[in-house]
């Protein structure tokens, strides 16, 4: 940030440079384009993530962001015919290349310029982007990028909404984000707010016909209702990871039966509050439990009544002109890149419908070609 703002000065979020997001962020994890989709899932199992930057080392360079939404529809709708498992499936040796873009967020690279703002990286978030590349200012000179790897990505990080959100938290905390138009301090039900679309399901039907829902509707989560119709489980495209060929048999479960067994006996715990709570208190809840989304439960009962999701979030607070005080002035170290990963023997390739190329967009709106 040579030349740039001062620690402690007051600037707007149009003024803070994108790459103050990726202080929250750690090295890329990413997957070579030949790795299969069970790879991939044991990937985003170990390290506990939800999207996987697809590098192609013949190209030498990223073609596109694998993301559970991905992986979901591919899942849901490839692998089962007529509710049983399809006798052409291959998760063991299907390329992550040939399903990136199954969702229509993996059909473009989002990335930021070292121009972009946090307030450009909000914008695109509040417009159904969930997380983008952000390029660093370089360290090095240009003769000691790493080989193999592009220049204009040799320092790179996925920064996601939750980092967004944790960026915005931590500044409320420490009193150095002031708000022109909102009380983070009001109950949500005083706010007038517009919660995000509900999709539940029963508690006697299966996983697969949980995921098949989420992949139709466009969403990533839905609440599992007993017939009282009161929440009583979560179900997310995240319980798919580490799903691999040996496992995939465990979606013709029942859905809680599903649950316990992705989760070591045990169904995740739904994190719900009422309307009465705050938005910071929803943004700490959000954090501490590391989700993605709240449930707004009925004051008197468990029925769900909406849901506030992190897009939610970040959207309240961009278009309520927030300015905050300090720039954060440690950026992050240089960005380590992983071991790559083990090539899959690549079968004939085989055709998805509504595939397309993904390009690669700047938050700006340009396409790159």
């Amino acid at each position: 940030m040579s030349g740039g703002i001062k620690s402690g000065s007051v600037v707007a979020l149009k003024d803070l440079p994108a790459a103050a997001l990726a202080v929250y962020t750690r090295p890329i994890i990413y997957i070579e384009s030949g790795a299969s989709v069970d790879q991939a899932l044991n990937m985003m199992k170990q390290n506990n993530i939800l999207s996987l930057p697809v590098f192609d080392p013949e190209g030498s360079q990223f073609i596109g962001i694998l993301h559970m939404d991905d992986l979901l529809n591919y899942i849901a709708f490839f692998n089962f015919k007529d509710g049983k498992l399809s006798d052409t499936f291959e998760n063991g040796r299907k390329p992550v290349a040939d399903i990136i873009g199954l969702a229509p967020e993996g059909k473009k690279i989002w990335i930021t310029d070292v121009t972009d703002s946090v307030n450009d990286v909000m914008e695109a978030m509040t417009k159904g982007v969930h997380r983008m590349l952000v390029r660093l200012p370089l360290r090095e000179p240009p003769e000691n990028i790493r080989p193999g790897f592009p220049e204009t990505f040799s320092e790179i990080r996925l920064v996601a909404q939750k980092d967004v959100v944790r960026f915005l938290a931590e500044r409320l905390e420490g009193g150095s984000l002031h708000c022109l138009r909102l009380n983070v301090d009001r109950p949500i039900n005083e706010l007038n707010l517009t919660w995000g679309n509900l999709l539940t399901m029963r508690d006697n039907e299966t996983a697969l016909e949980g995921f098949q829902r989420m992949a139709r509707e466009h969403m990533s989560a839905l609440g599992v209702v007993d017939e009282k119709g009161e929440l009583i489980a979560n179900l997310s495209a995240s319980d798919l990871r580490g799903l691999t060929s040996n496992l995939i048999h465990r979606l013709m479960m029942n859905v809680l039966d599903f649950l316990k067994e992705s989760h070591r006996g045990n169904i995740p715990p739904v994190i719900s509050v009422t309307d009465r709570y705050t938005v910071r208190e929803i943004m700490t809840k959000m954090l501490a439990f590391n989700v993605h989304r709240i449930w707004i439960i009925d004051g008197y009962n468990m029925k769900p009544i909406g849901v506030m999701t992190l897009t939610d979030i970040i959207s309240l607070f961009y278009k309520n002109e927030l300015i905050p005080a300090k720039l954060p002035h440690v950026l992050p170290e240089d960005v380590k890149l992983p071991n790559k990963t083990e090539q899959s023997i690549v079968p004939e390739d085989v055709q998805l419908p509504n595939k397309t190329e993904p390009s690669i967009e700047h938050i700006h709106g340009k396409i790159v070609v």
